[in-house]
């Protein structure tokens, strides 16, 4: 029997995270991060990358330098540029998925990601429309359109708290969550032993944080989509006979 996977993404251009849950029994986390060129790994690392390497050993670390137009390229070079550098970041995200996968047979499910705020606008907004489009085309292509969960903007935050959860809101739901799965893994007995988090300071914790809600939402609708397709055919066996 195949290893059933849950996979929850919170995507940003900079710090995107991912959580992978197999079997309901092991769970692990990627983080992707654009570290600019930087020394990020050091003795005594920036307040940048503080978190980074206190969750050496702890989680997947996948650094990434971002394509990036010069100061004297146009529009179109821009946009070239952009364009690349998001395909970059699909596939780069695609492959480090597969290796953070603890098993070589396995299943799928779901890959959830949340969908976009249309009250936002602006042109960083615009920008991460383009990149998160060129991950789903990937995604699909790879993985397949079903096991695809686009999940409301607001689900994973009501799922923590409530819908207009703050990231502090998030960790702190996180650190209390009754998940058994969770409490074992390090990232989590991490967190639950810091005694002062400064929450204007939490990067990558709270992309991991929010992966993990992502890939718990979209697997709470697999299970209820699941179930209701169970009911279905007992409430009609000659469809299925």
């Amino acid at each position: 029997m195949a290893n059933i996977v849950h996979i929850g993404i919170d995507f940003s251009i900079n710090s995107p995270s991912v959580c992978v849950e197999t079997n309901g029994c092991d769970m692990r986390w990627l983080s992707l991060f654009n570290c600019d060129g930087k020394q990020w790994q050091k003795p005594n690392p920036t307040k940048e990358f503080k978190w980074h390497n206190k969750l050496i050993g702890l989680v997947r670390l996948a650094p990434y330098i971002r394509y990036k137009a010069g100061k004297n390229t146009d529009y179109i070079e821009e946009q070239q540029q952009k364009i690349k550098d998001a395909f970059a970041l699909a596939t780069h995200a695609v492959m480090q998925i597969r290796e953070t996968i603890p098993c070589e047979e396995y299943e799928i499910a779901t890959i959830s990601l949340e969908g976009f705020a249309f009250g936002s606008k602006g042109n960083s907004f615009i920008d991460l429309i383009m990149y998160n489009s060129i991950l789903r085309e990937k995604l699909f292509h790879e993985f397949g359109g079903k096991v695809i969960f686009i999940i409301p903007p607001a689900q994973a935050k009501k799922l923590a708290y409530k819908g207009n959860a703050n990231k502090e809101d998030m960790i702190r739901a996180f650190i209390k969550c009754e998940d058994e799965t969770l409490r074992k893994t390090a990232l989590w007995k991490m967190l639950a032993k810091e005694k002062n988090i400064d929450f204007n300071s939490i990067k990558p914790i709270d992309d991991l944080v929010d992966s993990y809600w992502i890939m718990r939402a979209g697997k709470n609708e697999w299970r209820r989509r699941l179930e209701a397709a169970i009911e279905h055919a007992k409430r009609h066996p000659r469809l299925f006979a």
